[in-house]
């Protein structure tokens, strides 16, 4: 199964919401939802400590798990992340912050627009059930991080430096892979908004020392009167004539209840629930 991102969860606060003018929508947080394949479907389920950050993300396919995220918390700050995939391996992040105020936007879980985490984040590492696993660790400057170092068997196999604008806002991303070699893929993000600080294009370009030469990758973001994502465009391939996947979101009122991607190869619908206790789903 390919894992379809829950909107209001991963995009809504980074992407698509908290212009200048107002404060962005707050949209209520499902409790399931029916994503529908065109040779199967997945049943998703939601849940939410106290505080309303989500703790748990499952989806099962014929009632046997497919995916399954697990988070805790202490306060406002994620400290760690299990992922189990249907094949039963684990993959476990643990996340370390530093105190003070956080604008650095890498894990944002809320609906209202508000940046939930207390500090910046210092360490990040993933631990895989066969022993493999990774460390990113991040530098700031003030309260944004600014140089992230990646290892693997205490090695450094890649880096990452941000840099904002005047306004604070994160508009360029260079990573470097295998930079100590001096050989490997470089990679450019650049983030550009609209005048109400709406995110509005990411563009990605990547260019490797081997036969496929350089490629370009975008993300098109438009949105509706209240400041709420209508409309994500992904393009994969740059000046090349396949099409872009496409997905569209719709809203009733103060909830996101549908999504419907639409690729080259098939169409997915996502809609979702909020009423499971009483509908038994």
């Amino acid at each position: 199964m390919s894992k379809v991102p829950f909107v209001a969860i991963t995009c809504f606060v980074v992407a698509c919401g908290g212009g200048d003018d107002e404060a962005a929508p707050r949209l209520e947080p499902p409790c399931g939802a029916t994503e529908t394949h065109a040779a199967y479907s997945v049943d998703w389920t939601y849940e939410y400590n106290e505080d309303g950050n989500l703790t748990l993300e499952e989806g099962t396919i014929d009632g046997i798990s497919d995916f399954r995220m697990e988070l805790d918390w202490e306060g406002a700050n994620l400290v760690m992340q299990r992922i189990t995939y249907a094949d039963g391996v684990d993959r476990t992040a643990v996340f370390t912050f530093s105190d003070g105020p956080r604008t650095e936007e890498a894990w944002d879980y809320d609906y209202d627009g508000d940046t939930v985490n207390d500090g910046l984040m210092e360490t990040e590492v993933w631990s895989y059930a066969d022993g493999t696993g990774y460390s990113a660790f991040y530098q700031a400057d003030g309260d944004r991080i600014v140089h992230v170092d990646y290892e693997a068997n205490d090695v450094r196999y890649q880096f990452s430096d941000f840099s904002y604008d005047d306004q604070g806002r994160r508009v360029e991303m260079q990573q470097d892979q295998d930079p100590d070699a001096g050989d490997g893929v470089e990679r450019y993000d650049t983030w550009t908004f609209d005048g109400h600080s709406h995110m509005v294009a990411l563009l990605v370009d990547v260019s490797s020392p081997t036969e496929f030469g350089v490629v370009d990758t975008s993300y098109r973001y438009t949105y509706d009167g209240l400041d709420r994502l209508t409309q994500l465009a992904f393009d994969s391939d740059g000046e090349q004539p396949q099409p872009p996947t496409v997905t569209a979101y719709t809203y009733e009122e103060n909830r996101l209840v549908r999504e419907v991607t639409t690729s080259p190869s098939e169409e997915v619908t996502i809609e979702y629930a909020f009423d499971c206790a009483t509908s038994g789903s």
